[in-house]
Parts: C-alpha cells; sequence; structure tokens
C-alpha cells in the first residue's frame, strides 16, 4: 500500500466516524429537541461567563509593551515624578556630531529648538 493509499484509508475512516457521531448527535437532538434546546443554552450561557470579567484595554502602552519589562518600570517612575496635564510628547534628542549632549553648544541648541 502507497503512502498516499494509507492517507486517504485513514482520512476514509475518519470521516466516517465523524459522520457517524454527528448522525447520533443529530438523531438525539431530534428524539429530545427541548433537552437540545436547554443544552445549547446551558452552553452558551457558560461561555458568556468569561464575558463578566472582560475589560477593554485601549491604551497602547498597555497593549503592546511588556507589563513587567525596564521599560515600563522606567515610564512608570517617570509619570510618578514628572506629572503632567493633557498630552505628553517625548523627544529623543542625540548632537548632531555622535558627541556628548551635555555641551553647552549642544544645550543651547536643544533650548532654541524647545522654544
Amino acid at each position: 500500500m502507497s503512502p498516499l493509499q494509507a492517507w486517504l484509508a485513514c482520512t476514509s475512516r475518519a470521516e466516517e466516524s465523524v459522520a457517524h457521531g454527528l448522525g447520533r448527535v443529530a438523531k438525539s437532538c431530534a428524539r429530545n429537541p427541548w433537552k437540545c434546546v436547554a443544552v445549547t443554552i446551558v452552553g452558551c450561557l457558560l461561555c458568556a461567563l468569561g464575558v463578566l470579567r472582560f475589560t477593554a484595554v485601549s491604551e497602547a502602552r498597555d497593549l503592546w509593551v511588556d507589563q513587567g519589562s525596564q521599560v515600563m518600570k522606567d515610564l512608570e517612575w517617570t509619570e510618578k515624578y514628572f506629572t503632567t496635564a493633557g498630552r505628553v510628547n517625548r523627544v529623543l534628542v542625540t548632537a548632531k556630531d555622535g558627541g556628548n549632549i551635555l555641551r553647552p553648544e549642544t544645550m543651547a541648541e536643544i533650548f532654541r529648538m524647545a522654544d
């Protein structure tokens, strides 16, 4: 028997067993329709229990940043000591020549940019 024939025989048996099982479920539902309706409703209610603890999250940092990461710890520290009202914008500034940003001429450029 070739691998293809073995695969076809296996899938055929699986399909027949699934069809047989679904046929038994259909006959059971046809004989006891109210039991079928009740089981369906109970199943839906059990699935709906998960909605009770559902909370929607829309903050990008809560969605995309690992909550236990160093970035989040730094952000929480920053928000604790530098509270602001309204929208916050952060700008990353580097020196043009790649040198130290704390040089007086670089700091003067940053202050000109901030004004």
